[in-house]
This record gives structure tokens, C-alpha cells and sequence, in this order.
């Protein structure tokens, strides 16, 4: 799981103290009737509920660390760091304690003690290792298309990869309400940590509708005021390779105001951080809404999780020795490897103007936001420009394809990257002059460049309040960010900050074709500190 430098890396442990814990079994259970032997991942369809589970073997998480276990973590940390940026990083697993070969014949799921048929099976990878232009971080996710970010990870410090299981059944609609989940491992000696209760109306979009936590995040979500967490929000529209139009939304908030406390003792963590967002239509209309949790009751790590009913935390802690961790200043040292700074979410949103609101919860304070948010309509335009997204981080777009495919992580995500650049918008959208700021658009042509003609993208900074432009770049020939297969025309610019004044700026982009069409300008607001 975690690592601190010694004779032995922590593997986290379980502590079970409330009602309604995701709690762990051990001993046979009877295979799922109808489950059929999928060995393999596939991608859960939307319609199903995810039900996240972790299989260890029976003591698993609070034995003390191998020989062999610490060989490997050494060797694989020694390789991390020894990687150059275009080469992926793909963790040996030197995890021990969990079960990583079942398949969805191995299970079985019963809600309110009557057995459901298993229609979807995901195997995944956490936490996922990111390395970027500003050094690495980890992401976790148990949702098609929602992203937790945590902060920088010490250079001493390489979160183990572990393996879980996603199961997804297909929920009766006449059933109201909230409903016990249970599910067993066909697999004597195992422990089984897994999702313990869904509500109705759920989706793996809104995972807290119909819960305790949900009700009191859309009550703070009505309140007035930022509240005392600050929040920040960045959203637009993009496409899918498929052609499905998606609202690309980026909150971010600083971690350290973020309630947690340490357990020196067990190095202990007590942490919740629940969000949940609702989009609007000019009428008020409530479209669409999407909610998550870090981390969730049933999430096996050094952190502590909400129980989403009753707001009561599991604890959760790491001490393979038993013994303690006064001489660790845990907060300074590994509190941003496991405190989320940033949330992504996507959502299939179609054309029109919004407004998004979001509310953030730490379980003591709030904080809200909101933000305009459109999505281009680009149907019958011989051209057409999606929005602008401004970004601080980036990394190479391969090596980051080839570790999100080899963790099965967040499969319907769908990643802001052109060429060789994959880049993750910010939430806070304040620069310093000497930053790197990139530009993410997309271009829309039906038939691509080929069939338009040359087609050039015109990128400038300009003033907020006088609207004189500050910076002016070159056009330029988008045809060598064209992807076989797309529907869109993928852009990265990068824009240069250096020598801005202070002061709140706008990027605005523009882009014609040979044949005299040009789009509608799209542009982001940004500020230089």
C-alpha cells in the first residue's frame, strides 16, 4: 500500500467500529448462479451498479510485510525512479496480500439476501502513479468517468498497486429505497471488503443520490455563499471518439484546510471529502447532477472513508510492525499522498448554455462554487470549435494511455490529449508569469482537414477589460493533430506567460478553412499573480 522508508513498507489495515460497515467475511461461499467465467475486463455499461470489492487473503492486510514483498517494492521503486518521461510505468503488484485471479464465476452478490446475476466484471489497478511537468502524484477511481487526485508524493514515498474487483448488476426498478449488498468469494480463507448498501436512483454518474451524505451535500449545495473551503471550477464541452458530446468538469481545493486528523500512534487518518455537483438549464431546470465520495466506507487504505448513511468514519490504518509512528511527522510528510487537491468528472451533456454549481464537504466545512458552462452545438457547421481548456499540467500522451489501460482505470474517461501531450485541466485558473499554460480545443470538421481544406487554428491573449491584445501567435495548420478514427481535431498550443503584467486575461481562440468558413471564436478567462 504506502511505503515508509525502514525494513518494511506498510501494508494497510481494517479496523470495523460502525453500523453498516462494508464488513469482511471469511470462509466458502456458493459460486454465483448465472455468472458465466469472464476472465477478462470489460467496461461496465452505465445502466448497471458498480459494486467495488477488495479480496484478501484472511489476514492479509495485518501480517507482517515478506522478504520476497520488500524485494520487489525496492526493485520497483528503484525502476520508478529510474524511468525517463516517454517510458510507462507498469507496477510489478508486489502486494501480497490480495487475491488477483478470480474471475466473475468466483462471486457471488446478493441485495436484501436474494442473488443477482453478475452482468458486469472490471478488474482494476490502484492508486494509479502519475508522473508530469510538475512531478508526480497518484489518482484513484472507482467510477467509469470520475477522478480523485491527491497532492505531490514524496520522493521517499511509492504507493503499492493493488488489485480490486468491479461487479455490476442491473437493479429492479420497483424497488424504492435503499438496499443491503452482500457478496461472497468462492475461496476458503479469504477476507472480502466490498460496497454495502445502494439506494434507488443512484447511477455511477450520482453514486450518493438517495443517501444520508447525498441529502445533506445538495442541502449545502442550496446554501448561499462560498462557504469556508475555497473552491475552484473549470468546465466546457468535448467529444468522444464516438461522437457523444460530454461537460468536462475540474474542481480543485486546497488540501491542508481539508479536515483530517493523524493517529501518530497507527498512523492513522482521518479523512472524508464528499462532492456533488448539479447543472442547470436558462430555465432553472435542473439537467443533470453528479456526486462522489474519497473515499468510500469500503476503500481498504491508510485514509478513512464516510459512511455514506450515517456520516460515521471507518478507520483505516497501516502498522505492519505494530508498533509506532511518534517519530513521523505524518501530516508534513505523507499527508498530500493521500489528501485530494482535485476532482474530474465527465457527464454526456448536449448542446446549450448552463450553469454549474458544485458543493465540497470535508464532514465539518463546505465550500461552493459556480460556473457557466457551455456546449457548443456543432451539428450541420462545416466548422465548428469546442471549448477552450487551460491547463498547468501535462505529460506525454502514450505513456499515459499505456498505464490507464494496464490499470483499467476510469474506462470511460476520455483523456484531453493531442500528439505527444496529454494535459489535465485546472480548477484555479491564477498563473505566474514564468508558468507553462497549456491550450486544450477541439476542432470539429465534418470530414476532417481533407475534405475542408487547410484548416488553422489563431490563438491570442488578450486583456479582460480593454480587450487590446496582449499576445499574439501565429495561425497554424492543424492537419498534423488530426487522429484516424476521430470525430475531432485535438489541439495542445502551448501559450506563453512570460512578461504579462498582472492582471486578468482571456485566451481566445479561433479557426478557418480553405473555403472561407471560420467558427465561432471560443476563449477561457484566466488571471496572472
Amino acid at each position: 500500500m504506502g511505503s515508509f522508508r525502514g525494513d518494511t513498507f506498510l501494508c494497510a489495515a481494517v479496523l470495523c467500529c460502525a453500523a453498516g460497515w462494508a464488513g469482511a467475511q471469511s470462509g466458502q461461499a456458493a459460486i454465483a448462479e448465472g455468472a458465466g467465467d469472464q476472465g477478462a475486463s470489460a467496461e461496465m455499461p452505465s445502466n448497471l451498479v458498480p459494486v467495488p470489492v477488495f479480496v484478501f487473503v484472511h489476514n492479509g492486510l495485518q501480517r507482517r510485510v515478506s522478504a520476497a514483498e520488500e524485494r520487489c517494492h525496492r526493485d520497483d521503486e528503484s525502476t520508478f525512479r529510474a524511468l525517463k518521461p516517454d517510458q510507462p510505468y507498469l507496477p510489478r503488484g508486489c502486494f501480497e496480500g490480495d487475491v488477483k485471479d478470480l474471475a466473475a464465476r468466483d462471486f457471488r452478490l446478493l441485495v436484501d439476501d436474494v442473488p443477482q446475476e453478475i452482468k458486469g466484471f472490471e478488474r482494476k489497478q490502484w492508486p494509479l502513479i502519475i508522473r508530469d511537468n510538475l512531478g508526480n502524484h497518484a489518482e484513484t477511481s472507482d467510477r467509469p468517468s470520475g477522478v480523485w487526485s491527491t497532492g505531490e508524493i514524496p520522493q521517499a514515498f511509492l504507493p503499492d498497486s493493488e488489485s480490486y474487483y468491479v461487479l455490476g448488476f442491473a437493479p429492479v426498478p420497483s424497488h424504492d429505497g435503499c438496499h443491503r449488498i452482500r457478496v461472497k468469494v468462492d475461496r476458503t480463507s479469504v477476507d472480502v471488503y466490498a460496497r454495502d448498501k445502494y439506494c434507488t436512483g443512484q447511477t455511477t454518474a450520482d453514486l450518493l443520490a438517495g443517501t444520508r451524505t447525498g441529502d445533506k451535500l445538495a442541502h449545502d449545495l442550496a446554501e448561499k455563499g462560498r462557504g469556508k473551503i475555497p473552491l475552484f471550477v473549470q468546465a466546457g464541452g468535448l467529444r468522444a471518439s464516438t461522437g457523444r458530446q460530454l461537460a468536462d468538469i475540474v474542481v480543485e481545493f486546497p488540501s491542508r484546510p481539508l479536515y483530517h486528523q493523524w493517529d501518530t500512534e497507527r498512523g492513522r487518518l482521518y479523512l472524508s471529502v464528499g462532492v456533488l455537483g448539479a447543472v442547470y438549464a436558462a430555465d432553472g431546470r435542473l439537467v443533470a447532477r453528479f456526486s462522489d465520495l474519497m473515499w468510500p466506507s469500503y476503500w481498504p487504505t491508510i485514509a478513512k472513508g464516510w459512511q455514506e448513511d450515517s456520516g460515521e468514519m471507518d478507520t483505516f490504518y497501516a502498522d505492519s510492525n505494530g508498533g509506532s509512528f511518534d517519530n513521523f511527522t505524518l501530516d508534513q510528510q505523507w499527508g498530500h499522498a493521500w489528501i485530494p487537491y482535485r476532482y474530474e468528472k465527465q457527464l454526456e451533456l448536449g448542446p446549450g448554455k448552463y450553469t454549474l454549481r458544485v458543493v465540497l464537504s470535508d464532514g465539518v466545512k463546505t465550500g461552493r462554487a459556480e460556473a457557466p458552462l457551455t456546449i457548443e452545438n456543432t451539428v450541420g457547421k462545416p466548422l465548428a470549435l469546442g471549448s477552450v481548456f487551460l491547463c498547468s499540467r501535462f505529460r506525454d500522451a502514450r505513456v499515459a494511455a499505456a498505464e490507464a489501460a494496464a490499470a483499467d482505470f476510469a474506462p470511460s474517461y476520455v483523456p484531453l490529449a493531442s500528439k505527444d501531450k496529454r494535459v489535465s485541466p485546472d480548477g484555479d485558473l491564477k498563473f505566474v508569469p514564468d508558468e507553462r499554460m497549456m491550450g486544450y480545443f477541439e476542432i470539429y470538421a465534418p470530414g476532417g482537414a481533407a475534405a475542408a481544406g487547410k484548416i488553422q487554428a489563431h490563438l491570442r491573449v488578450v486583456d479582460a477589460k480593454s480587450g487590446a491584445v496582449a499576445r499574439d501567435f501565429p495561425a497554424e495548420d492543424v492537419a498534423p493533430y488530426e487522429q484516424a478514427g476521430s470525430t475531432a481535431i485535438r489541439v495542445v498550443r502551448e501559450v506563453a506567460l512570460t512578461g504579462l503584467a498582472k492582471g486578468d486575461y482571456r485566451v481566445q481562440v479561433e479557426a478557418s478553412d480553405a473555403g472561407g468558413h471560420s467558427a465561432s471564436m471560443q476563449s477561457e478567462s484566466f488571471t496572472i499573480e
